[in-house]
């Protein structure tokens, strides 16, 4: 429904005459309408929206969660003002699982740490553990000494057992960051990288390396990375997945094009069905990470695995119409080549987000 217009006798954009019954000019094309409405009007106009996506809404979430293909297959027949779009739905479900995606991996992340460290802890021995190191190698080197007859090994066995500690405070562990040869020194990355003030081309000198435009960027952005809070960058790592995940449905659409190519079917038939399994997939992934979060259980996830599955598995039936072992070999071969084409989106997407963050 078009808001209610209050039509002139003249277009305001070229002041061309107008008649009552003129919804546009004829002579720039402009709308014949001030657009300027009291509020009710506003207010029952958006009312009447919200009831007309929301009544689609309803139509959809039942077959969506129970009945796998219909929505596909409704859409292919024509039929699609009475549900959803597929691609407001999808839109909807991915927003709320990368929300809750991103509010739960953030809670487990240190906001005080950085977000990279070039290098780890390196673990020392513990007072204690070298006390028993030390006792232990000068216990056996006196105790199984041939030269030493009975009663001078049990004086030796009585001065090992009193030994007195030491009292010196090893600390467990240190952090001594990546170290590397840079012509006759040694250079911590870690600590080089995150010297207040530092430029890119400073850290190339340092490590005696061309100062190239890959090198600097390369130096620039690590410096930026070093010196940023972890949840931070997870933040925005996620956020570019989202647009990776975005980007990849074409592509698993176009593989679904090349395996079903005897069908005849065309390609937005594709689109739609896989706009479809992945809502599905990112509804129940939001759900397990949301029962997960508030009761920890990895048994949710293989739940939820199972689950998916099974949609799947139902889905390609009533969709593509094959028989069940062929629906299996495919989905088989289907998941081999997008868990291999994810994994390439995604180290994509991760290089070139930290390149360009």
């Amino acid at each position: 429904m078009l808001l209610a217009r209050r039509k002139k006798s003249n277009c305001q954009n070229c002041h061309y005459p107008l008649l009552e019954n003129y919804s546009y000019c004829p002579n720039c094309g402009q709308e014949n309408s001030d657009k300027l409405v009291s509020f009710t009007t506003l207010a029952a106009e958006v009312v009447n929206n919200y009831i007309a996506y929301d009544s689609r809404l309803g139509r959809t979430i039942i077959p969506f969660l129970f009945k796998p293909g219909l929505l596909t297959n409704e859409f292919i027949a024509g039929k699609r003002i009475k549900y959803m779009h597929p691609l407001r739905l999808y839109f909807i479900v991915s927003f709320f699982y990368f929300l809750i995606f991103s509010i739960v991996v953030s809670s487990q992340i240190n906001v005080n740490e950085p977000a990279f460290r070039f290098g780890g802890d390196v673990k020392v021995p513990s007072a204690d553990s070298l006390n028993r190191e030390i006792g232990n190698e000068i216990s056996t080197g006196l105790l199984e000494s041939e030269a030493l007859s009975g009663e001078e090994k049990h004086i030796a066995d009585s001065i090992v057992k009193n030994l007195p500690k030491s009292q010196v405070v090893v600390p467990e562990k240190t952090d001594t960051g990546a170290v590397i040869r840079s012509g006759e020194k040694d250079v911590n990355l870690d600590k080089l990288v995150k010297t207040p003030g530092i430029t890119p081309e400073q850290i190339l000198d340092s490590l005696d390396q061309e100062k190239s435009w890959l090198n600097l960027l390369l130096a620039k952005q690590g410096i930026k990375l070093a010196n940023e809070k972890g949840n931070t960058i997870v933040n925005y790592l996620i956020s570019k997945a989202s647009l990776m995940m975005f980007l990849l449905l074409p592509f698993f659409a176009l593989i679904l094009k090349l395996f079903y190519i005897r069908t005849k079917r065309l390609y937005i038939e594709h689109i739609i069905f896989t706009l479809h399994i992945h809502t599905f997939l990112f509804f129940i992934l939001s759900v397990a990470l949301l029962i997960d979060y508030f009761w920890p259980n990895g048994l949710i996830f293989t739940l939820s695995g199972i689950l998916v599955f099974v949609y799947f598995l139902l889905s390609f039936r009533s969709v593509y119409h094959q028989g069940w072992f062929k629906t299996l070999l495919k989905m088989f071969i289907l998941f081999i080549s997008y868990a291999f084409s994810f994994s390439v989106f995604m180290v994509i997407t991760i290089i070139l987000s930290l390149l360009l963050f």
